[in-house]
């Protein structure tokens, strides 16, 4: 444990490790569910994050293709070749947050085609946040609802009916029962935070009448920026917040992880323990702190084997309660945690490593150069 309390402070790059050879063949053959190939990968993409899902049969007819996040450093030959071809069934966007979905644009010059997208509920109020960042970042304002049909000015989309907000919850599951897909939304204190920002932009004479002509004039603009980094600040709140995450996984018990193939933080072993559950959450920047959020993940503690790490395995959204259930939970079995990184320094950061490792758990590390991928089979 010596270690593991200094970590904060130690040359984290000394545990970079040499790439082994992965099982290719273990990776390569179909899975033995009704002649079917299951996997899950997180790409390569840094300071970001890309993770695809397929259930496909070998003659690719009755595949099932879901995106979450798509982050502008994804190899698009890559995502084909994972995929099998350039059809896209859902596109998750966890929120609207540049790293997690500039790489839209790339995806539909590519070749790309999404039959669904999948974005985050914001009142009328909470889509300023959008806004603002938009103004900050670009130097332009675009209105909301700008920034959402750039879907259909890209072509990506043949019609907005196929744009799908989840507010709270959306859940279907696809092959007859054999897979369950469950999209959740928590907000946190959104509503806060958005009185608070009206009523400091109020007493600098900013209201909902003028504050879109100043932000596409850049007129005041160090002032809004001012209000809106006060605020954040104050309750522990960002767009972070909006983020929507997928739980999925097997309808059928017999249906499980069998292999992974990534590179471990401090062990360098690239072989899953057996025992691991079947489940996966991709948790975007969601914050596991929220009460809501820790209840709604609370349901699945006995099914869950794979997890991203939220928000980069930032301390904000980090919840040692949340990992420490996991490792208590009725039917024990091994967690794999996944953090998305520009590279290893400094992060992960050393409360996140201290707590997976304390509990029994593994960190695996996906950054610019690694990705990680796990498969599954009927056992």
């Amino acid at each position: 444990m010596e270690l593991y309390n200094k970590i904060s402070g130690i040359d984290l790059k000394r545990f970079m490790y040499s790439p082994e050879a992965a099982d290719d063949d273990l990776m390569n053959n179909w899975s033995e569910v009704g002649k079917m190939d299951i996997r899950g990968k997180f790409f390569p993409v840094g300071h970001g994050l890309t993770y695809a899902f397929k259930i496909g049969d070998v003659s690719g007819v009755n595949d099932v293709h879901l995106l979450y996040d798509i982050n502008r450093k994804c190899d698009m030959k890559e995502l084909e070749n994972f995929y099998g071809n350039k059809v896209i069934d859902y596109l998750i966007l966890s929120h609207l947050h540049a790293d997690h979905m500039d790489g839209v644009g790339k995806l539909c010059k590519a070749g790309f085609k999404v039959k669904k997208i999948y974005i985050p509920y914001l009142d009328n109020d909470e889509k300023i946040f959008v806004e603002m960042r938009w103004a900050f970042s670009t130097g332009n304002y675009r209105s909301y609802q700008d920034i959402v049909n750039q879907f259909l000015n890209l072509g990506i989309l043949e019609n907005i009916e196929n744009i799908n907000v989840v507010e709270e919850q959306t859940s279907f599951t696809i092959g007859d029962g054999l897979w369950e897909f469950n999209i959740f939304q928590n907000k946190g204190n959104s509503a806060a935070v958005v009185n608070d920002i009206r009523a400091r932009l109020y007493r600098k004479g900013i209201n909902s009448a003028n504050i879109q002509s100043m932000l596409n004039n850049r007129i005041g603009i160090s002032d809004i920026r001012a209000v809106y980094n006060a605020s954040m600040r104050k309750h522990n709140f960002e767009l972070n917040e909006t983020s929507i995450f997928l739980e999925h996984g097997p309808l059928i018990d017999k249906i499980k992880i069998v292999g992974i193939n990534g590179y471990e933080f401090l062990t360098r072993k690239i072989r899953a323990d057996a025992g691991m559950g079947a489940h996966s959450l991709i948790t975007g920047d969601m914050n596991l702190n929220e009460k809501k959020n820790e209840c709604i993940i609370g349901n699945y503690y006995n099914k869950l084997g794979v997890v991203l790490v939220p928000h980069h395995s930032g301390v904000h959204e980090w919840s040692t309660h949340v990992c420490q259930n996991m490792h208590v939970c009725p039917n024990m079995h091994l967690v794999v945690w996944v953090v998305s990184i520009s590279e290893i320094g400094i992060r992960p950061y050393g409360k996140v490593v201290k707590d997976i490792y304390d509990n029994g758990q593994k960190l695996y590390i996906c950054d610019k150069n690694y990705s990680f991928e796990y498969i599954y089979r009927y056992v």
